[in-house]
């Protein structure tokens, strides 16, 4: 039994050092840059700062309040001064970015490391933004930094502060969020209840918009009605009257090398044919349905009925 132990210690062992050489490989496989704000402190913000950083490897903060999703990853980061800090998570972050002429819009930062010794001030990472492959620039313009998609829209502004490019955010943000944002923050209460005067650190809270309603609870109360059947048959004989209609075009062609489909439905008996056509202007050959019915079935087709 002991050495089973043992050989059971041994491989949890290898195990945990293999994903820690891992992460480390994958997050930093090369230091990050050299920053006051990346020594390690136990005095840590609790609203740190996000800061630009181009030798960053990956997106860092200690603050796991701001975290919307996250998983448990254990690493280490090697900071500028060749000391090694722990990691003990990966998470998605949404910022409120403020651009330089006042909008503010929505930022996620994927696979952002949880590093609670960090420091006080957060990292945004350029390398990270450029791993994604999306056309993303950076640009600096006296005292301001910009990162901007291919399309040269603004995404991040940061401003000079020191010797650190400070991401501009929207501290304000909770108190500009609308009346359905707050209604689904407080667990979608009644309209009676979601009043400033109601809360007490929350006075900012918006009017009631006018006719305004829940679509989920409107969702949640609706019920369901099978369709009513078509009894209604304008034909009393197969053949009488056939319904006719030409596909659109495959996202991927058949086997069979087709790209549309031509269907027939008797409207007495319901039946149905189908008849591959690699292109629109072969619905013409589709005429040997018509010789088809009349040799195997002696019928003579009448009206077709299609959608022109």
């Amino acid at each position: 039994m002991c050495t089973k132990l043992k050989a059971a210690k041994l491989r949890n062992k290898e195990k945990e050092t293999v994903n820690t050489a891992k992460i480390e490989k994958e997050e930093t496989p090369k230091p990050v840059s050299t920053l006051s704000s990346t020594r390690p402190t136990t005095n840590i913000s609790s609203y740190p700062r996000w800061v630009i950083d181009t030798g960053a490897s990956s997106h860092m903060t200690n603050n796991s309040d701001l975290f919307i999703d996250s998983e448990t990853v254990k690493g280490t980061v090697r900071l500028g001064d060749n000391s090694v800090i722990e990691t003990c998570g990966r998470a998605t972050v949404m910022l409120f970015a403020k651009r330089s002429l006042g909008h503010v819009s929505s930022v996620y930062l994927e696979r952002v490391l949880w590093v609670p010794r960090l420091g006080s001030c957060s990292l945004l990472s350029w390398r990270a933004i450029v791993s994604l492959e999306k056309g993303f620039s950076l640009a600096s313009s006296g005292k301001d930094m910009y990162v901007s998609r291919k399309n040269k829209t603004e995404v991040i502004w940061g401003k000079l502060d020191g010797q650190d490019y400070i991401v501009q955010e929207e501290k304000e943000s909770a108190k500009k969020m609308t009346y359905e944002r707050w209604y689904e923050a407080l667990g979608h209460p009644s309209p009676d209840y979601l009043k400033s005067n109601n809360y007490s650190d929350a006075t900012n809270i918006p009017k009631v918009p006018k006719d305004w309603q829940c679509e989920i609870y409107i969702t949640s109360k609706s019920t369901k009605r099978k369709p009513i059947s078509i009894t209604e048959i304008l034909s009393e004989t197969p053949f009488e009257l056939i319904h006719s209609d030409l596909s659109g075009k495959f996202s991927k062609t058949s086997f069979g090398k087709s790209n549309y489909y031509v269907t027939f439905i008797d409207d007495c008996t319901r039946y149905a044919w189908i008849y591959p056509i690699h292109a629109k202007s072969d619905t013409v050959k589709v005429t040997s349905f018509i010789y088809a019915r009349y040799t195997q079935d002696n019928a003579m087709i009448k009206p077709f009925r299609t959608d022109n």
